[in-house]
């Protein structure tokens, strides 16, 4: 899967528009967008940051493609989006049944209990 800044790129690249002309026409800051494209800040998780971006890139609210945009800035903060993480619990008991490979075979005990760490420690 694309990472966060190549995701927005290919976005804006899809408008024909360079950076510095899309960052004019939608008010965003040339540097901070260049930044985030190429990886090397975070984006922010607040919600109306979001939107505002998503707003320029044509991703309308509550889409398939905004679902992944949202969880593409989530990844880049190492951050579980929100409507995860409000149900670890449940998560972490359908857990298993998600977790075996393509074989049908299961991962391995240190593998769950890493990942149910790693979901305990989001909150």
């Amino acid at each position: 899967m694309n990472t966060f800044g190549e995701y927005i790129r290919t976005k804006r690249l899809k408008q024909d528009l360079s950076l510095r002309e899309f960052c004019r026409i939608f008010g965003l800051d040339i540097a901070n967008l260049s930044r985030l494209e190429n990886n090397r800040e975070k984006p922010s998780l607040r919600e109306d940051k979001l939107e505002q971006l998503a707003r320029a890139l044509g991703i309308e609210k509550n889409t398939k493609e905004w679902i992944i945009f949202t969880d593409l800035a989530h990844q880049a903060n190492k951050k579980l989006p929100v409507d995860i993480g409000n149900n670890t619990s449940e998560i972490m008991t359908l857990l298993p049944a998600f977790l075996r490979t393509k074989d049908n075979k299961q991962i391995s005990n240190k593998q769950v209990e890493k990942l149910i760490k790693f979901l305990k420690n989001q909150h």
